[in-house]
């Protein structure tokens, strides 16, 4: 009785799954995808395909080319006229092959348009001429709106281009990136050709042999969203005014990891060729199930009974309020206050995942958003332990005070 009443639940539970996937398909081409995918061919707002139409015809008589294979098999270092690459998307992914086809490309005279969030570090090198950015050439501005412009006299706009970031039809925060001022110090010769909210720089051309890069730190200003409006088709054109005309090489395979077999291209492969062969297919996949039923049914029969594991316990925590006891019985309030902030920063690093080393402004920032608890609050509660830190002795009160300081953030952490 009990055996059918199992099989009844599991059918039910089947039959619930198949029609939820019923739904979700039927439905699927009605909803919305407000994940920034930066795709050439998708139609969703933070897509790419309405300024990759745009740059179809961009320039008259010239070509423009999808690559969907390595660039090393699709970019050209040498031609009669001038090409120019684009990338638009989160993060370039390169193979060493890639990046040094890349480089003599730009090299050669031709010119690179990249829009990203983040720069390989390896390519950063080459351009900089410098190992010491390591990635950190952005910083990020957490807001839900920016204005962005141009340096050029001709292209400034009265007003600027204002960017509010939207999710789910409403305006959220949002990371916008912009460059450091670091590359000032130390680097190469660049032209700054665009800014963010007045100072930021956020558009550069960095010369390189006898061509250029083009480098612009918001992607998503050139998504599908934004260029539905006349503004932000306007400030796209201008954006790309600055390249020549010339042949474009639009770049949709460095957009992921080139380990995902969908962008190897056609390259042959031993299983490929089973699963093209009927016979062989069949084959393969009685040997997959054969296989697999053996498995389940051999663990069964010779699965040993698990034995029971003791839970881990965190004895460093316990030592530390063992400490802090024998510091209150002692009088030692600087010490006590101190074990509390070790209590509070191991807290940080478990719960949130940040370190702690440095308490900096970034640092702050992070917490925050991950917290929930406000700005003020926490700068406060670290300005507090620094004052305290730099004493040689502290009253009750102040212990108080800095205990209290730490509840509050306990209790309205999210």
């Amino acid at each position: 009785m009990k055996s059918n009443r199992t099989i009844v639940v599991i059918a039910v539970a089947a039959i619930c799954l198949l029609l939820a996937f019923v739904l979700y398909q039927f439905r699927g081409n009605n909803q919305v995808n407000w994940y920034a995918m930066f795709r050439e061919k998708e139609n969703q707002p933070y897509d790419v395909s309405v300024i990759s139409k745009l740059l179809t015809d961009y320039f008259p008589g010239k070509q423009f080319t999808s690559i969907n294979k390595p660039l090393v098999e699709s970019l050209p270092l040498s031609s009669a006229e001038k090409s120019s690459y684009v990338f638009i998307g989160a993060e370039l992914y390169f193979s060493d092959t890639d990046r040094v086809q890349l480089r003599d490309f730009v090299y050669n005279g031709n010119d690179a348009f990249i829009v990203t969030e983040v720069l390989p570090e390896d390519l950063l090198t080459n351009i900089f001429k410098s190992s010491s950015y390591n990635g950190y050439i952005f910083h990020y501005l957490m807001d839900s709106t920016i204005h962005v412009n141009f340096v050029l006299p001709s292209l400034i706009k009265s007003g600027d281009y204002t960017y509010d970031y939207i999710y789910a039809w409403k305006k959220e925060i949002f990371e916008w990136r912009y460059f450091s001022d670091s590359i000032k110090n130390g680097g190469p010769y660049f032209i700054s050709l665009g800014t963010m909210n007045d100072s930021l720089m956020n558009f550069i051309k960095v010369p390189y042999g006898k061509g250029a890069f083009y480098l612009h730190s918001n992607p998503i200003c050139f998504t599908n969203y934004y260029l539905k409006e006349h503004e932000g088709l306007e400030y796209a054109q201008k954006i790309f005014s600055h390249l020549s005309s010339s042949d474009i090489y639009w770049d949709e395979f460095s957009k992921v990891p080139q380990m995902n077999p969908g962008n190897r291209g056609d390259i042959e492969t031993p299983l490929r060729y089973i699963l093209s062969q009927t016979s062989l297919r069949w084959s393969w996949y009685v040997l997959l199930v054969t296989s697999i039923m053996f498995l389940l049914f051999r663990a069964k029969r010779n699965q040993r009974i698990i034995p029971v594991v003791e839970q881990n316990t965190n004895s460093s925590l316990e030592f530390i309020h063992t400490m802090g006891r024998l510091y209150l019985l002692q009088h030692d309030h600087r010490a006590l206050a101190l074990q509390k902030m070790k209590l509070f920063l191991t807290f940080i690093r478990s719960r949130y995942g940040l370190q702690t080393k440095t308490t900096d402004h970034d640092f702050v920032l992070k917490l925050s958003e991950k917290s929930q608890v406000e700005h003020n609050r926490i700068v406060q509660l670290l300005e507090e332990y620094q004052t305290i830190e730099n004493m040689n002795d502290i009253s009750e009160a102040q212990l108080t005070s800095f205990h209290l300081e730490l509840e509050s953030f306990y209790g309205n952490c999210k």
